[in-house]
């Protein structure tokens, strides 16, 4: 699959890092946060999560977002190769 999604670097509003919340994905908390900080909590539609494992594709879809997966060694099913091509 081939995904080009064009996205403007402006637009990537924030970072969460496992320092910011206390249950790790699968549990959706990491990507209700950054809703949050962003403003995107009522705007879902409006986002990607981008990943690179089958926890990040729960973790995407529990807290109601489209996943993108990047691909790795370690994993079979992927959207893309490289984060650069979110850009392309």
């Amino acid at each position: 699959m081939e995904i080009k999604l064009k996205i403007d670097d402006k637009k990537m509003l924030t970072m969460v890092g496992n320092d910011t919340y206390h249950r790790p994905k699968p549990d959706p908390e990491p990507i209700l946060i950054a809703l949050e900080q962003t403003g995107f909590l009522e705007k879902k539609d409006e986002v990607v999560f981008v990943g690179d494992s089958d926890q990040d594709i729960k973790c995407a879809k529990a807290a109601g977002v489209d996943p993108i997966i990047v691909k790795r060694s370690n994993n079979k099913k992927h959207d893309i190769d490289s984060l650069l091509d979110l850009f392309a």
